[in-house]
């Protein structure tokens, strides 16, 4: 969850509402301790002394809490959010197969001519020494 960002989260109706939450701390031991307890995603951001003022919260924690559930339960949204990216990826180079499979040939043809030219290089300086 972005703040001021124009774009909207498009898949909000399977994921549901989510909110960003912010927690000052004192000390960055605190924010993590309880950073780690959450199931979501978290963040510490840290402020210089000027911006933290008086009280002294220079370590601010930001989680994301979902306020409305969506259609899907957050594991089948997981699951879905995976094989899209899956798709997008394959989607973007759909040759990546025949381009593996060349990429193999290519190296055996290498290897082939590695030989070849040792043996060469050996023929020829054997008349050499």
């Amino acid at each position: 969850v972005f703040e001021h960002v124009a774009m909207p989260h498009v898949l909000w109706t399977l994921s549901g509402q989510q909110v960003q939450e912010e927690r000052k701390f004192k000390n960055m031991v605190q924010a993590e301790a309880v950073g780690r307890q959450q199931k979501n995603a978290w963040k510490i951001d840290v402020l210089t002394p000027d911006q933290a003022g008086k009280d002294g919260e220079r370590f601010i924690l930001k989680t994301i809490r979902t306020e409305t559930g969506g259609s899907l339960s957050q594991i089948d949204y997981d699951i879905m959010v995976r094989d899209l990216v899956n798709f997008m990826t394959w989607m973007s180079e759909p040759n990546q197969i025949t381009r593996k499979q060349v990429g193999y040939v290519v190296m055996l043809v290498l290897l082939v001519l590695l030989v070849l030219t040792y043996l060469l290089y050996k023929e020829f300086w054997k008349d050499v020494h």
